[in-house]
């Protein structure tokens, strides 16, 4: 089988894998939602690799709930691996939008001695936001985001210095949050604005803007070219950072080797 058949086979069976993963038997029944794990790790392996950062990934998410004690209770336990497959599916959704956007990913030469790491800018936590963390992940670049990471005694101000201090890039998401009073548009939140202040002089050239349907960026960097997205639909967000992240020279696309 040559390289794109087997790319485009192994897209066709994770969407398989995404479609069944919205089956409630598979949530209900112990033994199907093993199996169902088996088949998508199989596949991500022989696709990418037994080592690889995308089978990582999703092994990772389905340990991220991680219970106090173990339970008895067949209630529990089903909304335990609800939880479980609600995190793969999210991971595989960030996989494939990698996939058919770029093929395989690599890091360039400059950041393969650690990963290539981008702040992110937001307002509250939303579905965008966790869609967007999984997708950069799935790239190989660790988003930092000021709340999430370790504080370290250090005032909110500082958190944000120090998250930009150690980020190659940065994104905004500006989220409709805000709704202007005098004339109801709606805005990303304040911190955003600030925010965009300090990683414009942080970096300059290394900036992806995104902007949620029907909100709008303040005037002074209304001019900016940036992708709009909605909160279910990201595809186009996903095409415009991967394409700045390329540009900026943090990640390639490259072909994967034959078995």
């Amino acid at each position: 089988m040559n390289k794109q058949n087997m790319t485009e086979k192994a897209v066709l069976l994770l969407k398989q894998k995404l479609e069944e993963a919205d089956d409630p038997a598979l949530a209900n029944d112990e033994d199907e939602f093993e199996r169902w794990v088996q088949e998508v790790e199989s596949i991500l392996a022989r696709r990418f690799g037994q080592d690889s950062r995308e089978l990582n990934n999703f092994t990772a998410s389905l340990h991220r709930e991680v219970r106090v004690q173990r339970s008895f209770d067949d209630e529990e336990d089903t909304g335990y691996r609800k939880r479980q497959i609600a995190h793969g599916k999210a991971t595989l959704e960030a996989i494939l939008s990698v996939e058919e956007t770029l093929g395989t990913v690599e890091m360039q030469e400059a950041t393969t001695s650690s990963s290539p790491k981008a702040f992110v800018a937001h307002g509250g936590k939303t579905k965008a936001l966790e869609k967007l963390k999984n997708f950069l992940n799935a790239l190989g670049i660790d988003p930092l985001i000021a709340e999430e990471e370790p504080s370290e005694d250090r005032s909110v101000n500082e958190q944000v210095e120090w998250c930009l201090n150690n980020a190659d890039c940065a994104i905004i998401l500006g989220t409709a949050d805000d709704k202007d009073l005098k004339n109801g548009k709606l805005h990303p939140r304040r911190n955003v604005h600030i925010e965009i202040g300090r990683v414009q002089e942080r970096f300059p050239d290394k900036v992806v803007y995104l902007l949620e349907e029907e909100a709008s960026f303040p005037s002074n960097i209304s001019e900016k070219i940036y992708e709009r997205f909605t909160q279910e639909n990201m595809e186009n967000a996903f095409s415009k950072v991967a394409k700045e992240l390329r540009a900026f020279g943090i990640i390639r696309a490259t072909t994967i080797k034959e078995p």
